[in-house]
């Protein structure tokens, strides 16, 4: 678990990677050292330097105030397993 003052705070739980966007009065807006971490959680999800197992991320914000993500989502590195809907582990019909 990440420090709760972050601005970016993570759990781990059965393979699946709980972010929580901790910036409500800046509605949950990402600064650039946020964008990084997020980036490389992504990018190290389903890989072999993966010591979490990570098979999914959740992202949702502190607050109640809504951010559209689907831009910045849209530009971090993923998996191009998932990108196509793959298991993360290949099997061996793949």
């Amino acid at each position: 678990m990440t420090d709760e003052n972050s601005e970016l705070l993570v759990r781990y739980d059965n393979g699946i990677a709980h972010v929580t966007l901790n910036r409500p009065a800046a509605r949950n807006a990402l600064t650039f050292e946020m964008y990084e971490s997020l980036a490389a959680l992504c990018g190290r999800a389903g890989t072999t330097d993966d010591p979490d197992n990570i098979k999914a991320i959740v992202i949702s914000g502190a607050g109640t105030r809504r951010l559209l993500l689907a831009p910045i989502l849209a530009n971090l590195p993923i998996s191009p397993r998932l990108r196509m809907g793959l298991p993360m582990k290949p099997t061996s019909s793949q």
